[in-house]
């Protein structure tokens, strides 16, 4: 059990930082932007929203035919992430609502942004 505690501990921490780079709380949305105090936040450890709705954005290189099952799983991390930062309780669907992801290109940028919409 040290072990499991151990490394979501770490991943709280890793979610954290990453989240912290490229958060903003705006209208009952978290957009990409800078928002400093996260960690403040994060560090104690309280749960931001009961539910929200995720919707995610994939930037591409290259325009080319996507597989959106793939997508679908290459998302998984990024949802531990959000509940191991401590955004919303769990990724059941009880608390996150989780979106089709769009595909976009942007060849000098490729990406995925992430909007997270409060739910009631």
């Amino acid at each position: 059990m040290k072990k499991a505690a151990a490394v979501k501990e770490a991943r709280r921490k890793a979610g954290v930082a990453a989240i912290n780079a490229v958060l903003n709380v705006f209208s009952g949305q978290l957009l990409a932007a800078d928002y400093e105090c996260l960690s403040d936040w994060a560090e104690e450890s309280i749960n931001l929203w009961d539910k929200v709705d995720v919707k995610a954005t994939f930037f591409h290189a290259q325009k080319r035919r996507r597989d959106t099952d793939n997508a679908m799983a290459s998302l998984k991390a990024y949802y531990d992430g959000f509940v191991d930062a401590d955004i919303v309780p769990d990724d059941s669907p009880e608390h996150m609502k989780r979106n089709e992801p769009e595909f976009k290109v942007d060849k000098d940028n490729p990406r995925v942004e992430f909007v997270l919409t409060r739910m009631k």
